[in-house]
C-alpha cells in the first residue's frame, strides 16, 4: 500500500478519462496504529469504477472512484471498515464512510463510528463541490502519532501547507497538478467555489531529492489560467509564485506568499478581481506605480475608518466611513504625476466594541524595491482578533489583500453547570426511538465487550454483555442496567444499585438530550491547531443540528488563572441522528505554554446538562 499521494495520483487517470455525470474520486487515510479491513460496500445509486482495497494498513491509504452508471443517476455509497489493532483477529469496533453525489442537490459527505472511543478515535469527512469532485475520510487513533488528521507527519522534513482562496465571482477548476519533487499529504479540491477556499499540505517524499517543489492550474473564468508554484528547498530561501494568462487574465489579479523554514511552512495564493469590473476606477492615466487594494472584514464587527494618510502618492479613491462585517471595501493607492515617489499608504481602522482594538494597514510599492504591506493590531482587546495581508510585486500596479477576523463579544460566559438529569434504566427488550440503548451498547464496545451490533435493541446480546461488565466490575450482576451500572459505565462515582423507579418499558426520552460519551475521557485537544473536541452521544428522539447547540468549558492554568468560553456543536457540518456520536469542536482561544491543563465542560440544559472532566497535554 502507497501514500495518499502515490495511491490517489494513480486513480485520478481514470478519474478524469471517465465519461460520467456524477463521479467522485474518494480518498481513505489511516491514521492510525491499527488496520482498517473492508467489512461491506454498496451503493444506493451508480457504482465503483475502481474498487477499494480491502484492507488498508497503519499508516497507508486508498484511493477509489464512485461514478454513476447510467441506470440510477447519482453516485451514492458506502464502506464499512474494521479496526483490527495489531496483532488481534478481532476488530476493536467499525468506521463507515459515506458519500452522496446526486443528480440534483448538494453533494455530502459522512464518517460513523461504531464502537470506538471518540475520546481516542476522531473521524474527518470533506467533499467537493459540483458533480465531478473529490472526497476525503481520515481517521485518527492511537499508535497513528497523535496528529490531527491531515497534518503532515512529524518525520517529514519539508512540508508546505498552502491555501487557495477564491476572492473573485467565478469557480476555479482544476486543470492540472504537479510535483517537480515532493508531494501531495492531501489532495487539492476539483474544484473551488467563488469566495471559497481549499486546503492542502505538500510534503518531501524522498531524501535523496529534498525538499518540496510543485504546482498547480486553475481555469479561471471562460479565458483565463491562473497557474500558481511554490517551492520549499532544503538550505534555501522559500519562493512563490503564480501568474494569469489567456485573453481574459485582465480581468483578476494573483497574490502569492510563503513563510520561511522548512517544516509547516505556510503559503497562500488568492486571485480576485482587478479593479474596473468591481466598482473601483483603475489607476488614472498618467500615474505609474499604483495598489489596488481589498480591506476583508471577516470579524464579527464593524470596522470604524478612524485615520488614513498618504506618505507618497494619494488615494484615488474616497474611503468609506465603515465596514460591516461579511463585507469588503476597494480602494486604489497611487503614485503622482511626478512618477519618482511610488505610492505607500495607511489606513486605520476602529474595532470592537466597547473596548476594541486598532488596526492599522500600512503599504508600500517604491520605484525600486520589493512591494510590502504589514497590518498591526493594538489595544485591549486585539487578542479577539487576528489579520492577515498580501501583496503582489507586480509592477508598476500591485494588489493587496488586508483581513481581519475574530471578534464578538469579549466577555466570557460564566461557568454554571445546570443540574444533570439521570439516566433512563434499560432492560431486556427495551427498544425505542430514542439514542439510549445504542448509547449502552457503544459504551459496552469501547470497553471491550463486544462487538455488539449498535441497533437500538437490548437483545440477548446485549443482555450478557451487561452482565458480563456487571460481573467485571464487582456490580449486581442482574442484567439491568440501573444507576450503579451506568455510573460504572460512564466512569462516574461509583453509585448503589437502584432504578429509575419507572414502570418496564414504559420511557422514551422525547426531545432533543445528549451526554458526554463518559465523564472524564470525552475531551481531546489538538495543541498545533487550538481544536478542542468534546465528544458525545445523541441519546434524545430528536436529530442534533450543527449549531443547534453550545456546551460551556472552562480551563485552568496552572497559575490558578481560568477561562471559560464556548464550543459550538460541529460535527463535520453533519446532523446527528439519535443514538449517533457526534461532537462539539472550537478553539480555547488563550496561548498556552507546555504543560497540564485542566478542562472542564458542560452540556445546556436542554441536553441534560451533562459534566466532564480531563487534563490536557500540551508538549
Amino acid at each position: 500500500m502507497g501514500s495518499p499521494t502515490d495511491i490517489a495520483g494513480k486513480v485520478f487517470e481514470i478519474f478524469t478519462s471517465l465519461d460520467s455525470k456524477q463521479k467522485c474520486l474518494i480518498e481513505v487515510v489511516n491514521h492510525t496504529g491499527s488496520t482498517l479491513k473492508r467489512m461491506s460496500d454498496e451503493h444506493s445509486s451508480g457504482g465503483f469504477a475502481t474498487l477499494p482495497e480491502s484492507e488498508i494498513p497503519a499508516g497507508g491509504a486508498d484511493a477509489f472512484v464512485s461514478h454513476d452508471t447510467g441506470f440510477l443517476r447519482g453516485a451514492v455509497g458506502q464502506v464499512t471498515y474494521g479496526v483490527f489493532p495489531a496483532g488481534s483477529a478481532s476488530p476493536q469496533g467499525t468506521w463507515t464512510i459515506h458519500w452522496s453525489i446526486p443528480e440534483v442537490g448538494d453533494s455530502t459527505a459522512s464518517a460513523d463510528l461504531q464502537g470506538l472511543d471518540p475520546a481516542t478515535f476522531v473521524s474527518r469527512a470533506r467533499i467537493g463541490a459540483g458533480n465531478e469532485t473529490e472526497a476525503k475520510f481520515e481517521l485518527e487513533g492511537p499508535g497513528g502519532g497523535g496528529g490531527k488528521p491531515g497534518t503532515p507527519d512529524a518525520g517529514l522534513k519539508s512540508t508546505v501547507l498552502i491555501e487557495v482562496r477564491n476572492n473573485t465571482d467565478v469557480p476555479l477548476v482544476l486543470l492540472d497538478q504537479g510535483h517537480d519533487h515532493g508531494g501531495f499529504v492531501t489532495q487539492p479540491a476539483l474544484e473551488i467555489p467563488a469566495g471559497g477556499t481549499d486546503s492542502f499540505a505538500s510534503f518531501e517524499t524522498d531524501r535523496a531529492a529534498p525538499g518540496s517543489k510543485g504546482f498547480l492550474k486553475y481555469q479561471a473564468g471562460d479565458d483565463c489560467e491562473w497557474t500558481i508554484g511554490w517551492d520549499n528547498p532544503e538550505n534555501a530561501d522559500n519562493t512563490s509564485e503564480s501568474s494569469l494568462d489567456g485573453a481574459g487574465a485582465g480581468a483578476f489579479r494573483a497574490l502569492d506568499q510563503i513563510g520561511a523554514g522548512e517544516e509547516n511552512v505556510p503559503a497562500t495564493f488568492t486571485i480576485l478581481r482587478r479593479s474596473g469590473g468591481g466598482g473601483i476606477d483603475p489607476p488614472e492615466t498618467g500615474t505609474e506605480n499604483s495598489v489596488e487594494i481589498l480591506v476583508v472584514n471577516q470579524s464579527s464587527d464593524t470596522l470604524l475608518l478612524l485615520d488614513s494618510g498618504s506618505f507618497t502618492g494619494r488615494f484615488q479613491t474616497e474611503l468609506s466611513q465603515e465596514i460591516q462585517p461579511g463585507e469588503s471595501f476597494p480602494f486604489v493607492s497611487a503614485e503622482t504625476e511626478d512618477r519618482t515617489t511610488g505610492c505607500s499608504g495607511f489606513v486605520r481602522y476602529f474595532v470592537g466594541s466597547p473596548d476594541g482594538c486598532v488596526w492599522t494597514l500600512m503599504w508600500d510599492n517604491p520605484e525600486e524595491g520589493e512591494n510590502t504591506s504589514s497590518a498591526t493590531l493594538e489595544g485591549p482587546n486585539a487578542d479577539s482578533f487576528s489579520t492577515d495581508n498580501q501583496i503582489s510585486q507586480d509592477k508598476p500596479a500591485a494588489a493587496a489583500m488586508f483581513t481581519i477576523i475574530g471578534g464578538g463579544s469579549t466577555q466570557e460566559p460564566v461557568f454554571e453547570p445546570p443540574a444533570e438529569a439521570d439516566e433512563p434504566t434499560l432492560r431486556l427488550g427495551d427498544q425505542s426511538v430514542d439514542g439510549w440503548v445504542e448509547y449502552l451498547q457503544t459504551r459496552l464496545t469501547a470497553l471491550g465487550f463486544g462487538p455488539l451490533t449498535i441497533d437500538g435493541n437490548f437483545d440477548n446480546a446485549t443482555l450478557q454483555a451487561v452482565r458480563a461488565f456487571q460481573l467485571q466490575r464487582k456490580l449486581l450482576v442482574d442484567g439491568v442496567v440501573g444507576n450503579q451500572t451506568w455510573a460504572a459505565l460512564r466512569e462516574e462515582d461509583p453509585r448503589p444499585p437502584s432504578t429509575d423507579g419507572r414502570e418496564p418499558h414504559t420511557y422514551v426520552e422525547a426531545g432533543p438530550e445528549a451526554r458526554f460519551f463518559t465523564e472524564d475521557s470525552s475531551i481531546t485537544f489538538f495543541p498545533g491547531e487550538d481544536l478542542l473536541i468534546l465528544s458525545a452521544v445523541n441519546t434524545g428522539d430528536e436529530t442534533l443540528n450543527p449549531g443547534q447547540f453550545e456546551a460551556t468549558a472552562r480551563i485552568t492554568f496552572p497559575s490558578g488563572e481560568q477561562h471559560t468560553f464556548t464550543v459550538p456543536l460541529v460535527n463535520n457540518q453533519t446532523p446527528a441522528e439519535p443514538g449517533a456520536l457526534f461532537s462539539f469542536e472550537g478553539s480555547i482561544g488563550r496561548p498556552l505554554d507546555p504543560g497540564t491543563y485542566l478542562v472542564e465542560a458542560y452540556l445546556p440544559a436542554e441536553l441534560g446538562g451533562d459534566q466532564t472532566s480531563d487534563n490536557i497535554t500540551v508538549p
